[in-house]
């Protein structure tokens, strides 16, 4: 009982201090789809910061390029082929709304908001 007592004193000591002993975000995948209908879906998408996001390609060749950022990522398949099956990811860390398009398909675009 007494060690039981002393380790949540401690914890509850550690979280008033500021410790970083309290559980962190668990990251999460989110799956936007490059739809043959010439859409990503869902957009806008709403994630956490330290999710992943993953763009899962269906028959049609599709790209993603990024137009703005709040920090780097890099392009998929962003040559003239594109990618027409499979998925492909990113883990986003930084909260800010990331804008993107397919660059084969002209209005074809989309938006993740990280918070």
């Amino acid at each position: 009982m007494r060690k039981w007592l002393t380790l949540i004193v401690s914890t509850l000591a550690a979280t008033a201090c500021g410790s970083s002993t309290a559980p962190s975000h668990t990251a999460r995948s989110s799956v936007i789809n490059a739809n043959t209908d010439l859409t990503f879906a869902p957009s806008p998408d709403t994630i956490a910061a330290g999710d992943t996001v993953l763009f899962a390609w269906h028959a049609v060749p599709h790209n993603v390029v990024w137009d703005s950022t709040p920090a780097a990522v890099a392009n998929i398949g962003d040559d003239d082929d594109g990618f027409t099956s499979g998925d492909s990811s990113r883990v986003l860390t930084v909260a800010g709304t990331y804008r993107y398009h397919c660059e084969i398909h002209d209005g074809m675009d989309g938006v993740i908001v990280v918070q």
